[in-house]
């Protein structure tokens, strides 16, 4: 399994995953994608890969008018499912699954849950990617802005979810 962790955004990622031997995937599948920008900017830089959005229900009608906007449509899609259930089976064709900012929002057994509905559907040799905040030890000058934006926003899920 090849697994990158990193703190970047949107356009970051998709730089990050050329140089970290993703750039021959197919098919990447953004777990909790919502509306897809994430989708979006890879397929700016890799116009030829495909794209699957999971997410609820309630967010996929949005998801594909969104897709259809954006003139992504028929190589980008949005499946409805939730990331604590078993996958629908076209999941099974991941590459990558990508999770920005998913892990955080849930207590240790529920993130623990969210893997393993990854692992149990994903093919030999498929990848994880996954954005997180990483909160820093130390914090130098120049970054006191962004790490007291990353501990609120810590605070913040601990205050909103029961799960933290």
């Amino acid at each position: 399994v090849k697994l990158l962790a990193t703190a970047a955004w949107d356009a970051e990622v998709a730089y990050a995953m050329t140089y970290n031997g993703f750039f021959d995937a197919q098919l990447i599948c953004d777990i909790g994608g919502g509306l897809g920008h994430v989708l979006i900017k890879f397929a700016q830089h890799y116009p030829d890969i495909k794209g699957t959005v999971l997410d609820l229900p309630s967010v996929v009608e949005r998801t594909t008018k969104f897709i259809e906007e954006n003139e992504l449509a028929p190589r980008r899609r949005a499946i409805a499912g939730s990331f604590l259930e078993p996958y629908p089976p076209e999941f099974s064709e991941c590459d990558v699954f990508y999770l920005k900012q998913v892990l955080h929002n849930w207590g240790g057994e529920l993130a623990v849950t969210i893997l393993k509905q990854i692992a149990a559907v994903a093919k030999p040799g498929a990848s994880l990617l996954a954005t997180e905040f990483i909160l820093a030890e130390t914090r130098a000058p120049q970054e006191h802005h962004m790490s007291k934006l990353k501990s609120l926003a810590d605070v913040n899920m601990l205050a909103c979810f029961a799960e933290g």
